[in-house]
């Protein structure tokens, strides 16, 4: 199983609204085409007029007038698909090993040491207001990352930390279980965005939980964004 990127605010993108919910389903139908055939972006005409069971010669033509997908002749191509998606050969099973290494190896040593200042202030607002003590559980995750997704451990309850320091004071009365909880749930929900945003970018665990759990990157993440070449 993959993972295809999708912005969580793509449903409120103008151009999804100029091409229509039912145009909207052929898009993502048609990312996950690319993905699990691994074209980069391309879709042979007669495989995406497939991809939906009705009118959808009419909806590709609205993907194309929204400027979502190109006509490029034989084939359509997904606007901007290698600017969020690696290309498919850096997504070998060699690849998500490697990467799924890499994270284990050089986490604490790869930028820890460069403070992302979305986190600074995050931190920085409930220094002195949370009175949620965090317990020292292990980092592991709880349950698996996943079968190839080259997540990094103890990824989840890290972004359980995180959320547990936006509550408001006295709003958990088991931390421990609180804690155990949303990691589980992080897991479950926020999976594909965190493997999107780790094919973006080069950040530490820290950095990708806090991102996780606020749902924001930031400006300063332009810094930190992998090579697509």
């Amino acid at each position: 199983m993959s993972w295809v990127y999708l912005d969580d605010q793509f449903p409120d993108h103008p151009k999804v609204a100029r091409a229509g919910e039912a145009a909207a389903y052929l898009f993502v139908c048609g990312l996950a085409y690319c993905k699990r055939h691994g074209t980069d972006g391309d879709i042979a005409k007669p495989a995406a007029l497939r991809l939906v069971t009705s009118r959808a010669r009419a909806l590709a033509a609205r993907l194309v007038d929204a400027g979502l997908w190109e006509d490029a002749g034989d084939h359509f191509r997904v606007h901007d698909y290698a600017e969020w998606n690696r290309p498919a050969a850096s997504r070998s099973e060699a690849g998500r090993k490697a990467a799924r290494a890499r994270w284990s190896k050089d986490d604490a040593s790869r930028t820890h040491n460069a403070s992302d200042p979305q986190c600074d202030r995050i931190e920085s607002a409930h220094a002195s207001t949370c009175t949620i003590p965090i317990p020292s559980l292990s980092l592991a995750n709880s349950s698996s990352n996943g079968s190839g997704t080259g997540l990094p451990d103890g990824l989840w309850m890290k972004v359980a930390e995180e959320q547990l320091k936006l509550q408001r004071p006295g709003a958990v009365s088991n931390p421990e279980r609180w804690l155990r909880t949303a990691a589980d749930n992080a897991e479950k929900h926020l999976t594909p965005k965190a493997v999107g945003l780790l094919e973006q970018f080069n950040v530490s665990t820290s950095q990708l939980a806090c991102a996780l759990a606020t749902g924001i990157t930031g400006p300063t993440w332009n810094s930190y964004r992998r090579d697509a070449s």
